[in-house]
């Protein structure tokens, strides 16, 4: 019991150090000129969704393996990902409106192109030219989505006691990414998540420790070449704390529960800071880190109200789904 609750700990403080470097990512690019050292540093911020990647490969399957998933349960496993997460995703592109809205009240009027609009209920977005995504983080959604897919179907074989089982359910999750048709549904991400069940397989008791080596280093080298030698480490750290190491916090802890909320709201917000003050050329560094500050306070606040009102009873409604024997 003691474990759980430690190791609940080290990804809710992940998820919070995850959700801070992509705020911090975005800001430093707005509020920074190109080529000055705090935007440089900021560069290294958008390498938090590869840790939410590595993050979700670990805790999707953990989550099936205590309770006992089986394939025929597929239907519940996928109905609650949606109730779990869709009420916030929804709420964050009512966000994005009722911001264009304000703006509009000094400014061009709020269009709404339907079809763009409707493509998002799908992640589908990034498939049809010309429908961009109304909030472009969303991209990462659409990629976690297709990982659900595929685990729910692919798990009885990663969460085999037969080690040629799980090797063979892994061999297809990197086969299945390289086909054509994988390539449109999961893509090269597939191997950010592949070291996330690594990590499970391990924490789980399934492999032993020269096998999530292995399986580690094998799912690590696909992510360098496709995704280069930060993201690797990047990849290493996080799973590294995954599988050994016990930490936390309360400032930590809080920012990995609204994680989700903080992630699906702070761009429209750090635009909407940009919109009323932007940066210029000669007005200082000071001026940007205050204008971070303010970005990332209304962000953490809103995304508080979300978590509070809207994904917190989405938690709820979720777990309400259970597995049936």
């Amino acid at each position: 019991m003691g474990t759980d609750t430690n190791r609940i700990n080290t990804l809710d403080s992940l998820r919070g150090l995850a959700s801070l470097a992509v705020l911090w990512y975005h800001c430093t690019h707005f509020f920074f000129a190109p080529g000055t050292l705090l935007n440089a540093l900021g560069e290294y911020g958008q390498y938090g969704v590869h840790a939410f990647f590595v993050i979700s490969g670990f805790v999707l399957p953990y989550a099936m393996h205590r309770a006992s998933y089986g394939p025929r349960q597929y239907h519940r496993f996928i109905a609650k990902r949606l109730v779990r997460l869709e009420p916030p995703y929804l709420c964050s592109i009512g966000l994005v409106f009722a911001l264009a809205a304000i703006s509009s009240i000094h400014g061009p009027k709020v269009t709404v192109d339907w079809v763009r609009l409707l493509l998002h209920f799908g992640y589908l977005n990034a498939y049809f030219d010309g429908h961009a995504w109304y909030n472009p983080v969303f991209w990462t959604l659409a990629a976690e989505f297709k990982f659900y897919l595929a685990i729910g179907l692919i798990y009885p074989a990663i969460a085999s006691e037969r080690r040629q089982v799980r090797w063979l359910g892994l061999t297809i999750l990197a086969a299945f990414s390289h086909s054509p048709l994988g390539g449109w549904l999961v893509g090269d991400s597939i191997f950010l998540f592949m070291a996330g069940i690594a990590v499970f397989q391990y924490r789980a008791g399934l492999s032993s420790n020269a096998e999530f080596r292995t399986i580690f280093c094998l799912s690590l080298i696909p992510v360098w070449s496709c995704h280069g030698g930060t993201a690797a480490i990047v990849i290493l750290l996080t799973s590294g704390a995954i599988a050994k190491v016990r930490f936390g916090g309360r400032i930590l802890g809080f920012l990995g529960a609204i994680s989700y909320s903080l992630y699906l709201v702070h761009w429209p917000l750090v635009l909407k800071v940009l919109q009323h003050q932007q940066w210029v050329p000669g007005s200082g560094i000071f001026h940007g880190v205050g204008l971070c500050i303010v970005a990332t306070i209304l962000s953490i606040f809103m995304a508080y109200a979300l978590w509070w009102m809207v994904e917190r009873p989405a938690q709820t409604w979720s777990s309400n789904i259970k597995y049936r024997p």
